[in-house]
């Protein structure tokens, strides 16, 4: 689309004025429906910081190994879901919070025996307050693999994956289902609550 633009005594603008007014139009442009129905999340961490999350899914790890063989045979593989899938459950969160669950656990860190706080449980957290606890059960091979056929499926871990609006990629290890996986300890690393953003 072309047209010209003109000063108040007819002369046409500057081409650096043209080039301004041209950058401004991708802000007059309504939202994609696609980030309508990918509202961003608040993350806050343990450390007491937050950040804000786009194009946001929860990422859950899991193994499968035919029926007979070792699990070393195995491989890994992901899904991406917008709902917290625990057991055969797959929850949406809605206009809810949810929030980690953690229980301290000894581990051994730099050759000591030390409390490292694992997470075990999450908490939904409705508008007016309500909490509901939710336990942390390894995702259902029916949601992870549907068609899984002979093979075993096993979950590995839950983690969040998304970008900051400055367009840096986040993850953030939430759960872990096997002792193969362990999710940082440091609190700068360890999220406490997220809550979709209206």
């Amino acid at each position: 689309m072309a047209f010209a633009l003109a000063s108040e005594g007819g002369q046409p603008l500057s081409l650096a004025l043209h080039a301004a007014l041209f950058s401004l139009l991708p802000l007059m442009v309504p939202a994609p429906a696609a980030a309508l129905e990918n509202p961003a999340i608040q993350v806050h961490l343990a450390d007491g910081t937050s950040l804000l999350l786009v194009s946001w899914t929860f990422s859950y790890e899991y193994q499968t190994w035919r029926r007979g063989e070792t699990a070393g045979l195995g491989s890994t593989a992901r899904r991406d879901a917008k709902d917290v899938w625990t057991g055969k459950k797959a929850i949406a969160l809605g206009s809810q919070a949810l929030e980690v669950e953690y229980v301290d656990r000894l581990r051994e860190v730099d050759s000591k025996a030390a409390k490292v706080p694992i997470a075990r449980g999450f908490v939904l957290v409705s508008g007016d307050g309500k909490r509901s606890s939710l336990k942390a059960e390894p995702p259902h091979q029916d949601l992870l693999v549907p068609d899984a056929g002979g093979q075993v499926v096993q979950a590995r871990a839950m983690d969040l994956r998304g970008q900051t609006i400055g367009g840096t990629q986040r993850e953030f290890c939430l759960v872990s289902y096997s002792s193969l996986v362990e999710c940082p300890a440091a609190a700068d690393q360890r999220v406490v609550r997220i809550k979709l953003q209206p």
